[in-house]
């Protein structure tokens, strides 16, 4: 969630949230070996009734989405990654890593239920392992120049950490 504290300050985010030049990034575990630096682009649609999102060609309703992504660390069935959300949309990313095949650990809605009860089991994941990471600022003037190109890091959740660890002592790299 990112929200001003002010009015003035709400305005800004919108603005820099419509020109995407702030940017989002998220880390994520995803299920299997996930290779290369890419982007996934498409066109999202909602269906309200079962509160689950669909990707359609383009000239369809929907609204277009990008992601673009880099594998961080390999394991033996999974692959840690960092996105970064161009667009923003209610299941962008889970939707984007589901359509490759790659769907998020913890994610029982696009995911797969044999692959997340394993890791709920061995590790306590209850829920779709994806972390809001880092927020990068464009460079500003002005009243928000304090802002200007910084960088927030947010602490990775320590369901994060274990698993790292946890996998990397199995060797399961």
């Amino acid at each position: 969630v990112i929200c001003g504290k002010t009015l003035q300050g709400s305005q800004c985010m919108g603005r820099l949230l419509k020109d995407r030049s702030l940017h989002k990034y998220y880390r994520l575990y995803v299920k299997g070996r996930l290779e290369g630096e890419s982007s996934l682009e498409g066109y999202l649609v909602k269906d309200g009734r079962e509160n689950k999102v669909r990707l359609v060609r383009q000239g369809e309703e929907g609204a277009y989405i990008r992601t673009n992504y880099r594998p961080l660390k390999h394991f033996r069935d999974m692959t840690l990654v960092e996105a970064e959300l161009v667009t923003g949309k209610a299941h962008q990313l889970r939707l984007h890593f589901s359509g490759l095949g790659h769907p998020l650990l913890g994610d029982y809605k696009y995911g797969e239920r044999d692959f997340n009860d394993k890791y709920r089991k061995k590790y306590g994941v209850g829920s779709q392992l994806l972390h809001a990471y880092r927020l990068e600022f464009p460079v500003m003037e002005g009243n928000f120049r304090d802002l200007s190109g910084l960088t927030l890091v947010a602490r990775e959740p320590e369901v994060f950490r274990r698993i790292a660890e946890g996998e990397a002592a199995c060797g399961n790299r």
